[in-house]
């Protein structure tokens, strides 16, 4: 722990091009790894007006932004600056788990009550009121095995093309 490796659950990984690695943690918050050492990034805790914030998950964009899915919602780094995505209900939602379509779409699940999709900065949310159909699944996803054990779990990716 002298070099700042987390302490707690690692809930995901990412490279981001510049060749670092993001760790996200239940309770050390988003940490970032230089090939030396750990460094606690509080950057994304003032975002989203948090002490910690639990990292639920992580995803890198084709275009290099680095989005972190959290107990708290949906914020992104791009370009050095942090900023905290918003869509209606969707504020103080935790995030489950995040994909890029082939079309630039990023992807969001939810742990409780559905998903969305992110286009640029504007978040259109799916199932926020109502039952939740499980076999209703985000159109860039069908055709893929659609995880059964969790209603709001994004599609699993097999084959050529599998991150």
């Amino acid at each position: 722990v002298r070099d700042g490796a987390p302490t707690t659950a690692i809930t995901a990984l990412a490279q981001t091009p510049d060749g670092y690695l993001w760790v996200g943690t239940t309770t050390d918050g988003l940490l970032r790894f230089n090939g030396v050492d750990f460094r606690r990034v509080t950057d994304v805790d003032s975002a989203f007006g948090k002490w910690r914030t639990p990292i639920t998950s992580l995803l890198v964009a084709k275009d290099g932004s680095l989005y972190v899915g959290a107990a708290w919602g949906l914020a992104r780094l791009k370009d050095g600056a942090w900023k905290v995505i918003q869509g209606g209900e969707m504020f103080g939602r935790q995030v489950a788990g995040l994909a890029e379509a082939g079309d630039d779409t990023i992807w969001v699940s939810f742990t409780y009550r559905g998903y969305g999709w992110l286009k640029g900065d504007t978040l259109k949310l799916a199932s926020f009121g109502g039952q939740w159909e499980p076999r209703s699944q985000p159109a860039p996803f069908h055709g893929l095995p659609w995880p059964r054990n969790h209603p709001n779990a994004l599609p699993a990716r097999t084959g050529p093309g599998r991150r």
